[in-house]
C-alpha cells in the first residue's frame, strides 16, 4: 500500500476508534471513569478501554500457556463461556439454546473421550491450538459449529445405537433373568 493509503487507513481507524470510545463513554459510566482513571495514570487519551482489556487477557492468557501449557488455555476456551451460556440457556424459556448447548457439551464429551484413547496432542503438530479454534468455531455464536458437526457425526451414532438398544436391553435383561435364577438354584442346593 502506498504513504497515502496507509495514512487514509490510520485516519479513518483513528476516526472509528474515537467514535467507538465516545459511545461507550455515552453507554456507560464505569467506562468513562475507567478511561479517566486510566489518563491520570498516564496512558494517552488514544488509547481505548478495550485495548487494554484486550491486552490483559491476552497477558493472562500468556501467562497460563507458560505456565501450565496450551492444554490448559484450550480447556479453559472450551469450558468457561459454554458453561456460562448454558447456565444461562438453562434459566430462559428458549428450548434452541438448550439445544444448541446440549448438542456442544455431547461434541465436547466425545472429543475428550477419543482423546483419551487416541494420544493426538503426540502425532499433530498445534494441535491444541487447532482445537482451541475449533472449540470457538463450534460454539461462537455467529458459525454455531456445534449445530453443524451435531448431524454430521453424533446423529448417526445415536441412529445406530438406537436401532439396537432394544436388543441389547433384551440381551441384558435374559442374562439377568438367568443369573438371579442360576443364584436361586445354587442357593436351594
Amino acid at each position: 500500500l502506498s504513504p497515502v493509503c496507509l495514512g487514509s487507513l490510520r485516519r479513518a481507524a483513528s476516526i472509528n476508534a474515537e467514535y467507538m470510545g465516545e459511545s461507550l463513554v455515552e453507554y456507560s459510566p464505569a467506562y468513562s471513569q475507567a478511561k479517566n482513571e486510566m489518563h491520570k495514570v498516564g496512558v494517552p487519551r488514544t488509547i481505548l478501554l478495550a485495548y487494554v482489556v484486550a491486552a490483559g487477557v491476552a497477558l493472562i492468557c500468556g501467562v497460563i500457556g507458560f505456565l501450565c501449557g496450551m492444554g490448559a488455555i484450550t480447556h479453559a476456551v472450551a469450558f468457561i463461556y459454554p458453561a456460562w451460556q448454558s447456565i444461562k440457556a438453562v434459566k430462559t424459556k428458549q428450548k434452541e439454546q438448550d439445544t444448541f448447548w446440549l448438542a456442544y457439551w455431547v461434541l465436547y464429551g466425545g472429543i475428550a473421550m477419543v482423546e483419551s484413547i487416541l494420544p493426538l496432542a503426540n502425532f499433530i503438530p498445534m494441535y491444541e491450538w487447532i482445537k482451541s479454534v475449533f472449540f470457538v468455531w463450534l460454539w461462537n455464536s455467529k458459525t454455531k459449529g456445534a449445530e453443524k458437526v451435531y448431524p454430521l457425526v453424533i446423529e448417526p451414532i445415536c441412529d445406530f445405537l438406537l436401532a439396537y438398544e432394544k436388543e441389547a436391553a433384551d440381551v441384558y435383561s435374559n442374562v439377568k433373568d438367568d443369573f438371579l435364577q442360576s443364584s436361586a438354584t445354587k442357593k436351594d442346593e
